[in-house]
């Protein structure tokens, strides 16, 4: 199920944090909420280009991040979630539109060496069955987790 409410809370939140980090405080220029699969964890990536330093980039991202899990925990409500889980099932549910874009959907079974290429119809079958409790209770645990902050700096000759 982390996979499927990774990929949900990216859904829901990815419009959000940009709105708020690149409209409303104009951090960067590219900004971008993202998740990974691997074979044993999922990886939410947070994308902040941005000529700010640092330590106030952290601290502002840490911010908004805290806000969007809140209205996650507080304020969504069972329409909103339903309207989300239609969302991702639509994207789940669609077919590969060419052949290549079918082969990339199963290589990506095969690189990841977990050969499941019924994986998006159990994803959505997981969709489908998701409850509004059981996200939040994802969402908590999530806050609390730890987070890992890399920076890449560029130097630039005078």
């Amino acid at each position: 199920m982390g996979s499927v409410f990774t990929a949900l809370l990216v859904r829901m939140l990815n419009p959000k944090v940009f709105e708020d980090l690149r409209t409303k405080q104009q951090l960067g220029y590219i900004v971008q909420l993202s998740n990974m699969e691997g074979r044993r964890f999922q990886k939410l990536r947070l994308l902040v280009q941005t000529e700010f330093e640092a330590p106030e980039v952290r601290a502002r991202i840490e911010r908004c991040w805290k806000r969007q899990l809140q209205w996650v925990l507080e304020e969504m409500d069972e329409a909103e979630f339903q309207r989300q889980k239609q969302g991702l099932g639509s994207l789940l549910a669609e077919a590969p539109k060419n052949l290549n874009e079918e082969f990339n959907r199963f290589w990506v079974e095969v690189t990841r060496r977990r050969y499941d290429f019924q994986r998006r119809q159990k994803k959505l079958e997981l969709l489908r069955a998701a409850e509004l409790q059981a996200f939040r209770d994802f969402v908590a645990q999530l806050d609390a987790a730890p987070r890992l902050f890399i920076e890449i700096h560029s130097l630039q000759r005078s």
